[in-house]
């Protein structure tokens, strides 16, 4: 919960949150919180406050509700890196592979934020760790790999990810990895089995004039690939 927000005060999160400016990428998890159809338990999820969700839990809340934006309770709780509120959730009965409308996953909006404990959580709660996003193929590493979280791409490593994956565009961890010049990701990456570009290439192709686009800047897990 807030600093300073008392549990009374927390009714009046709707009302607050009409009037705060947030900034990216917790924009995002604001306005999806304040969609229509949001209820306590999204409230109680956005806020980060375990033990209210617990009490609405037991009260018969639905950990699998949506809001108007298709977001349920447990991706506010991944998207805040909140292991311990990620585990009361899933404890209720949502599921650990619940995804966005887009196919995000929440094991892959928490591997973006960072946090590994949350990232633990949900594999601990039976996520499936190479889930694909959608026609594109990203994966939880991949999304680890472009925002360069160690600990995470450690732990999804640890738990079975497939630092081999590729995208429908032929981009892989190990390629975000190189592209933010996170020599410490890439070396970890190759030390459990990815392959480089040229191999791929040479593997794939078979002859010297194969050639791969360059990434452009800013592009992510999300983006690459696009015509544009």
């Amino acid at each position: 919960m807030a600093k300073g927000m008392s549990r009374a005060g927390f009714w009046l999160v709707p009302v607050l949150a009409t009037v705060v400016t947030a900034a990216e990428p917790d924009r995002r998890v604001a306005d999806a919180a304040k969609g229509r159809d949001a209820t306590a338990l999204h409230w109680a999820a956005h806020w980060d406050d375990a033990a209210m969700a617990g009490q609405l839990v037991a009260a018969g809340a639905a950990p699998g509700a949506l809001n108007e934006y298709g977001v349920m309770p447990l991706s506010l709780a991944a998207t805040n890196g909140s292991a311990p509120m990620i585990d009361v959730l899933i404890r209720a009965g949502a599921s650990p592979n619940a995804a966005l409308p887009t196919g995000e996953t929440v094991l892959m909006t928490a591997s973006r934020t960072g946090k590994a404990e949350a990232v633990k959580a949900l594999l601990a709660r039976g996520a499936d760790v190479n889930a694909k996003q959608n026609s594109k193929g990203q994966t939880a590493l991949m999304w680890a790999a472009s925002e360069r979280h160690l600990t995470v791409i450690e732990a999804l490593v640890a738990g079975g990810a497939d630092v081999r994956a590729r995208m429908a565009a032929g981009f892989t961890p190990l390629l975000f990895a190189a592209r933010e010049g996170d020599r410490a990701i890439v070396a970890f990456l190759l030390s459990e089995g990815a392959v480089t570009l040229e191999g791929f290439i040479k593997k794939q192709v078979g002859n010297q004039n194969a050639t791969q686009r360059d990434f452009k800047a800013g592009e992510t897990p999300a983006t690459a690939g696009e015509k544009k």
